[in-house]
């Protein structure tokens, strides 16, 4: 099983158990304290996965030329995210609709399953070589990774 499959399942099951523990907390309003802690349990564990996968991925996935400067600015992204989520696990405070106190748990889950689905659109990496350059990045799944941005940054030269 490579790579790519991996971080795909783990983000898509962390994704179906946030929605799923929506419906036991919005549809089945009594329900167990044991079933929302299993779903948050398994979300947790998928969560983590998809985090630990994604370093090794980059990695692999970044040709040597701008590899720590794209991990970089991947690991700047991901503290971000870090910085906001608290904001938007409050959101159920601020937008009064009927879902209870699940709208939080609806964005995080619609966002990780969605993240999952792109995820198919990586290259494997699994038994490849580790691209040097930027040519050899885009052989990867042949797409087309533009240089422009990167020359401009002063990255490239």
């Amino acid at each position: 099983m490579g790579r790519r499959t991996l971080l795909c399942s783990s983000m898509v099951v962390g994704g179906v158990a946030l929605l799923c523990s929506v419906l036991t907390v919005t549809v089945f309003k009594a329900a167990p304290s044991r079933i929302n802690t299993a779903l948050a349990m398994v979300g947790k564990l998928a969560v983590s996965c998809a985090i630990a996968l994604i370093f090794i991925f980059e990695g692999e996935i970044y040709p040597t030329t701008v590899r720590s400067f794209l991990q970089g600015g991947g690991t700047t992204a991901g503290q971000i995210g870090s910085m906001v989520s608290p904001y938007i696990g409050k959101i159920n405070n601020l937008i009064k609709i009927d879902l209870g106190s699940s709208l939080d748990l609806i964005l995080f889950g619609v966002i990780m399953f969605c993240a999952g689905m792109v995820a198919l659109m990586l290259p494997e990496t699994r038994n490849k070589k580790l691209p040097d350059t930027i040519e050899e990045a885009n052989q990867l799944k042949g797409n087309n990774i533009s240089t422009g941005a990167l020359e401009e940054l002063g990255v490239l030269k």
